[in-house]
């Protein structure tokens, strides 16, 4: 006869005894960011990839920059490069640059425009001698009769 196959509580005891193995989950340094927070992978997993990352303060709440969050996430395969990130970056200041060329731009127009401005008409609302606080909408005494008829 062949060879015995080992029976299903053997089988579970070594699943058990290897996962319990600290050279299961390796982790691979992929790369590091400007503040120094280090990212790797667990490798030798059979699980989907694990990504995650070391941060330098171990109390921090700083997020790390958006190239490794989409990395971490899963939404990209490859861990960005300093060159991507740095190209990143110049993008950035050039929207903010524009951003506030353009708000100037917006603010100065509104400057030039307010000698063009409408003056302000006060409202025609009724006010009787109960009312102490502004009205929200205008009256109209016809109204106001008909309400005090019903």
């Amino acid at each position: 006869m062949g060879t015995r196959r080992p029976g299903v509580p053997t089988f579970i005891w070594r699943n058990f005894v290897d996962s319990l193995g600290r050279d299961r989950f390796k982790k691979t340094i992929v790369g590091e960011d400007e503040l120094g927070n280090k990212y790797y992978e667990l490798t030798k997993s059979k699980r989907p990839v694990k990504r995650g990352f070391m941060s330098v303060d171990k109390y921090s709440t700083v997020l790390p920059p958006p190239e490794w969050l989409t990395w971490l996430r899963g939404i990209r395969n490859i861990p960005p490069t300093p060159e991507e990130i740095m190209m990143n970056r110049q993008t950035e200041e050039k929207v903010k640059k524009k951003a506030k060329e353009i708000d100037q731009n917006w603010n100065n127009l509104l400057s030039h425009e307010e000698g063009n401005k409408i003056p302000h008409v006060e409202s025609t609302t009724v006010s009787s001698d109960v009312d102490t606080e502004p009205a929200n909408f205008p009256r109209y005494p016809e109204y106001e009769q008909h309400h005090k008829l019903t």
